[in-house]
């Protein structure tokens, strides 16, 4: 769990980000406990709409307290004005190593970490008087720290398909300045259970190929990774932190339909659809 570190280092803002969803997929519960500049936050973004609640202040630990709800990385308790509810989370499922490599230790305006890209929920959340049964669903949770989201940035996150179990992906690219210089960088994790995990990076020299309604990596000697985005979803409003403090709109969607392929030595691995994607784009 990320703590917080003292004011000489330049991080102004923490953020976690938890998604679960239902057994049977019909229901999306997103909530995102944050410390930034201005105190705490707490955002929520259901299938249906994004809530939104400021508290004078948060803390992070093993243990994330604002206001009253709690968040770790084996549970949350959440009690808010239309929303309240527990959710346990097992065979939490962590990376192989570190999200940014080696780039962790270079001066980002923001480090990103994956906590666990698949798990097993229990638990009931109450969202103004609708009840979101996750008892046996799944769930994922990431985190973010430093001053302040990349300006232009792209996240895709999926792990419910057919057998949930199986398969959970994540990719994320983003353009930051590094050493004052302007770089595009991308970042795909593909975790399939049983399997060695498979990554494709810039800090691995992999090529990206970005447009409008596809993502494609391909990562010497021999692998390729491609991504249709065939519906964008509907997006939600949520904030997030520009130069410490919570002030930058972005929109994310819970619902896109996106077409996952992958490929080795020109062979395909696998194709795996979802109706149910994390997908978040801001001028890129």
């Amino acid at each position: 769990m990320a703590t917080l570190t003292s004011n000489k280092d330049k991080t102004k803002f923490y953020g976690h980000y938890y998604k679960q969803y239902t057994a049977d997929k019909s229901k999306v519960f997103g909530i995102i406990p944050g410390i930034a500049e201005e105190g705490g936050t707490l955002q929520v973004i259901t299938d249906k709409k994004a809530y939104n609640y400021t508290f004078p202040k948060g803390e992070m630990g093993d243990v994330i307290k604002v206001g009253n709800s709690e968040f770790t990385n084996d549970y949350m308790k959440i009690d808010l004005p239309e929303i309240k509810g527990e959710i346990h989370f097992t065979d939490t499922t962590p990376i192989a190593y570190d999200f940014m490599g080696f780039l962790k230790y270079l001066p980002l305006e923001d480090r990103h970490s994956i906590i666990s890209i698949r798990h097993r929920t229990m638990g009931k959340v109450v969202v103004e008087g609708e009840e979101y049964d996750f008892d046996n669903g799944y769930g994922y949770h990431e985190c973010d720290s430093g001053e302040q989201f990349p300006a232009a940035h792209m996240w895709i996150q999926c792990n419910s398909f057919d057998d949930p179990d199986d398969t959970a992906i994540v990719c994320c690219i983003a353009q930051v300045p590094v050493l004052g210089i302007p770089v595009r960088g991308s970042i795909a994790i593909l975790n399939q259970k049983g399997k060695r995990e498979q990554r494709l990076s810039t800090y691995f020299l992999a090529l990206t190929r970005l447009k409008k309604d596809k993502i494609t990596l391909w990562q010497f000697p021999n692998r390729k990774f491609v991504i249709d985005v065939l519906d964008e979803g509907t997006a939600h409003s949520l904030v997030s932190a520009s130069e410490g403090s919570m002030t930058e709109e972005l929109r994310e969607a819970n619902n896109a339909t996106c077409r996952f392929r992958y490929y080795k030595s020109g062979k395909l691995q696998f194709d795996l659809t979802s109706e149910h994607v994390g997908y978040e784009r801001r001028h890129l």
